[in-house]
């Protein structure tokens, strides 16, 4: 296949050292908040928990990442095209993730009015404030994309989610030992309002110095020029390192269906605690956090792939974890499994999305990226809903693991960008 000049640009133009330099603090303290306000509302640990208070449903457990990923992906293919013409973009990408945070504060007050006396109520309030989150992170996605592709150097990215994890990790510690406690002493709803308010405010606080970044003004496509569209999708094709990445996103998404039910696992058929959440939770995080700080290193070295790679092999490792530990306590590992795993994939595949284009095209391959993953990453966990509602939690593990391997696979036959090495 043909390989597209990455760029209209006869030059293409990296952020200089000087503007990095600026950038770096501003972007990292989003880079730690936004990890560490969602450990206070772990998709896959906290949150699938909390709607066991709510419904029985395993169903409505898939929905979560069902809805997240949905949501996501609907404004995909056109948002690139509201930042065009846009002279800043931080100020947009603060003000749109302001609006992705306030749902959340609903989440938190209907809980505390309503968790016991109208469980289904705040159900209903949860979901449509996760669609609301959703969609705003789907509009938002591609400028943020931009924004860090246009204000940090490629060879400081991998270091950069790097340093940011090995932050998270060490604030893991003490977030275990505390939330662990907290969700042991205090009755529901009480606990979740308190994870859920401390979860918003890291989220909020740690976006608004995204506001005061300097930003590249020249070279950037005009806004009235031909923007992401559906013609777009022949980058899919056109270039072929784009289009076999964005497969093996597509078959890791397949993995997804398993992710809500490791916890469920744990506490409908293993017997653990409600307050074992927050710890599977911690380590999670804990674990993520070391390995994308070892994994940063190495991509900088190395490249993404390679990382890549060994992440789909620890992934494969835990799903099948899953299905041999019996013990709730040893049952931790595969969450530690799971957050290696996670980390590394969601920081440096992340990372390879932004190494493939030139920095002006990152928000056109941003768009048709996630335009084809996240239809994928809304259907797999909907469809382990039903698998596990009618053979239970355990038999959506065995497919999560095939799907790591032929992640793998794929992997084998992308060729790493050398530019974002240094």
């Amino acid at each position: 296949m043909r390989q597209p000049a990455p760029s209209t640009d006869p030059i293409v133009r990296h952020p200089s050292p000087r503007r990095g330099r600026h950038n770096y603090p501003l972007l990292f303290a989003d880079a730690v908040g936004w990890p560490l306000g969602w450990m206070f509302m772990s998709i896959d640990v906290i949150l699938p928990t909390f709607l066991g208070h709510l419904t029985p449903s395993l169903r409505a457990v898939s929905y979560i990442r069902g809805i997240y990923s949905l949501g996501v992906w609907l404004p995909s293919l056109w948002a690139p095209n509201l930042i065009r013409g846009l002279r800043r973009r931080g100020p947009y990408v603060v003000v749109i993730g302001l609006i992705e945070r306030v749902p959340l504060l609903a989440v938190a007050v209907a809980t505390w009015l309503w968790g016991r006396t109208n469980p289904s109520l705040v159900l209903g309030v949860f979901f449509v404030a996760w669609a609301i989150r959703s969609a705003a992170e789907g509009v938002n996605r591609p400028a943020y994309s931009q924004l860090v592709a246009e204000g940090l150097p490629p060879r400081v990215r991998g270091r950069f989610w790097g340093y940011a994890g090995a932050i998270c990790g060490a604030l893991a510690v003490p977030y275990t030992l505390w939330a662990a406690g907290w969700l042991k002493r205090t009755p529901f709803p009480n606990g979740y309002v308190v994870l859920f308010l401390i979860g918003f405010t890291v989220l909020a606080v740690t976006l608004l110095p995204i506001w005061f970044v300097r930003e590249r003004m020249s070279g950037r496509p005009r806004s009235g020029d031909s923007g992401t569209s559906l013609r777009s999708m022949r980058l899919l094709l056109d270039d072929r390192n784009f289009g076999l990445m964005t497969l093996a996103v597509v078959v890791l998404a397949c993995a997804d269906m398993a992710a809500p039910f490791y916890v469920r696992q744990a506490m409908d058929h293993l017997g653990a605690p409600e307050h074992y959440a927050a710890l599977y939770a911690g380590v999670q995080s804990g674990a993520g956090s070391i390995a994308a700080l070892l994994a940063g290193l190495w991509v900088s070295r190395r490249g993404n792939r390679p990382a890549l790679f060994m992440a789909g092999l620890v992934g494969a490792l835990a799903a099948l974890a899953a299905l041999a530990i019996a013990s709730p306590i040893a049952y931790t590992a595969v969450f530690a499994l799971l957050g290696a795993t996670s980390a590394v994939v969601g920081m440096y595949a992340y990372n390879l999305l932004l190494a493939l284009p030139a920095p002006s095209r990152v928000a056109v391959y941003s768009g048709v990226h996630y335009t084809v993953v996240e239809p994928a990453r809304s259907i797999m966990p909907v469809i382990g809903g039903e698998v596990a509602q009618r053979l239970g939690p355990s038999a959506v593990f065995l497919p999560a693991a095939c799907a790591y391997l032929l992640w793998c696979v794929i992997l084998l036959a992308v060729r790493e960008p050398e530019h974002h090495l240094g």
